[in-house]
């Protein structure tokens, strides 16, 4: 069976979602995903594997994401983009938008 996200694919949807290079060890490089460029709201944070084996298995991407492995997928093949991520994200209510009237309220 088939991975669903390779590195190659966890690398594309970093880039997509313009992750910042967070905490590094020896076997993960992390990625910090931001709501917008004042870097005040955190979304997700991604790992990408270390190591030579361009085809290991990134499954636990899905969950980072808030994805399923379909979605997940398609985002990384441009089939989803940014804005709707994090709109599923919201719709899904694993994200309150900064500037929603709600989110002040509590």
């Amino acid at each position: 069976m088939a991975r669903q996200i390779t590195k190659e694919l966890a690398k594309k949807i970093v880039k997509k979602l313009k992750g910042k290079k967070g905490a590094q060890t020896e076997a993960h490089q992390s990625y910090d995903v931001f709501y917008d460029s004042s870097r005040t709201l955190l979304i997700t944070n991604l790992t990408i594997r270390h190591g030579s084996e361009r085809d290991k298995g990134h499954d636990h991407m899905e969950d980072e994401l808030f994805l399923s492995p379909h979605n997940a997928k398609e985002l990384a093949r441009c089939n989803l983009s940014r804005d709707q991520w994090i709109d599923n994200l919201v719709e899904n209510g694993h994200l309150v938008r900064p500037d929603d009237p709600a989110a002040n309220h509590g």
